[in-house]
């Protein structure tokens, strides 16, 4: 018997609830603690992997511009201003002719939503600015909420500090802000915390052992904010599956991966595929990768205020090609989710380019990155069926090998 809409719903509450879960926090290793005792209850057999990093422990971001106070978030790898806040005029970088005259000021800057990456927007800007004797810099990207959209990382293991203090602010803030620069308003900024050379990250690894070959079912755990939709949804239906899993008499023996480390460059699933605990792909049934907004709601305007508005269609459902037949099978009454090859992205990627059969999910939603992404972002309804709908494709692939 499956889990209940309400049962997957509950346990995408109780991950939201424990706060931001970015890696390494005592949140993200709350949430390693809480998912190994959730697996062990289930009957498996639980083991960690922990791994080090160097981390930036945020302890205050705080933006004001004419007695205003703005929510911020540190660009990674954060450049800490110390207990001096900066305090320097606005003035808005529109072109590359405007960087010069950065000197002694605070930089508004509009940033592309991609990850952050050696020679992406993100860097070419904030590079030049610091040459230019910035003092700061405060960027501002497109999202569908309007919130901060804060960007991962996606440079192999880069953990170096930007040359100056740098903060996201959310989409709302930019017609305001730009207002500001043209009047050469003061912008006060503080960033504050605990730069961590050896923090420790800790995976999840929950095993059933039964036969030689295996089936994987991998999820991301960390992320910049409370992730509901982003990951919880992932998280939930994980838990569900190794009870699932648990339940059966027969059958190939189980691996569930809970990776933290996601939002930078998914270094835990990285440590992973490297520490020798995961089988090779040629005694991989299949693997399942669990992974970003998997079952969440579309949102529109409706003239006064946000609704609902059905399931979201970001969410990519890839497969290699042989497993396509079995999912558009199992799939076929989940009208929001159409099985496809193609492109991947996040841990899929590494998954898939190590030669393993693979399947899973990825995509964005309205409130994808932001502080807002609470539990409201999905519910019952949408998480049953997707949870059947995979009962139904991994059961297919354990008919299909003589071990269902």
């Amino acid at each position: 018997m499956f889990s209940s809409g309400q049962d997957l719903f509950r346990d995408v509450v109780a991950y939201a609830v424990l706060g931001d879960h970015r890696t390494a926090t005592a949140v993200d290793q709350e949430t390693s603690a809480w998912i190994g005792r959730r697996l062990e209850e289930a009957g498996l057999k639980v083991s960690f992997l922990n791994w080090r990093l160097r981390q930036f422990f945020l302890e205050r971001a705080e933006l004001v511009v004419e007695a205003r106070g703005r929510e911020c978030l540190p660009l990674w790898f954060p450049r800490p201003t110390g207990p001096e806040p900066v305090r320097a005029p606005l003035l808005l970088i529109r072109d590359e002719q405007d960087v010069p005259r950065a000197k002694g000021r605070a930089a508004l800057v509009k940033f592309d939503q991609g990850a952050v990456r050696p020679g992406s927007g993100h860097a070419r800007i904030i590079e030049g600015l610091a040459r230019h004797g910035a003092r700061a810099v405060i960027g501002f990207n497109a999202s569908f909420s309007g919130e901060i959209f804060a960007s991962n990382v996606s440079s192999p293991f880069n953990q170096t500090p930007w040359p100056l203090p740098v903060v996201q602010v959310g989409a709302r803030e930019r017609l305001s802000l730009i207002e500001a620069a043209g009047r050469e308003a003061e912008a006060f900024l503080r960033v504050e915390g605990r730069d961590d050379p050896q923090a420790e990250a800790v995976n999840v690894l929950g095993r059933l052992t039964r036969g030689r070959s295996f089936v994987v079912v991998s999820t991301p755990q960390s992320g910049w904010f409370r992730g509901a939709g982003e990951r919880g949804t992932g998280v939930a239906l994980f838990l569900a599956l190794a009870r699932w899993a648990a339940s059966l008499s027969s059958g190939p023996s189980w691996l569930f991966l809970s990776n933290t480390g996601h939002e930078l460059d998914n270094m835990g699933m990285h440590h992973l595929l490297e520490s020798g605990r995961v089988p090779l792909p040629e005694d991989v049934l299949c693997w399942l990768h669990l992974g970003a907004s998997m079952a969440v709601y579309a949102w529109r305007h409706n003239g006064r205020f946000l609704e609902r508005d059905g399931p979201s269609s970001q969410t990519n459902l890839v497969a290699v090609p042989d497993l396509l037949p079995g999912l558009e099978h199992a799939f076929a009454d989940v009208l929001f989710i159409t099985p496809r090859a193609g492109d991947t992205a996040g841990e899929l990627s590494g998954v898939l380019e190590r030669g393993y059969r693979a399947f899973g999910f990825f995509g964005g939603h309205y409130f994808f990155h932001a502080p807002s992404d609470g539990p409201e972002t999905t519910g019952p309804e949408l998480l049953e069926p997707i949870g059947r709908a995979l009962v139904r494709a991994l059961t297919s692939v354990l008919a299909e090998a003589g071990a269902g």
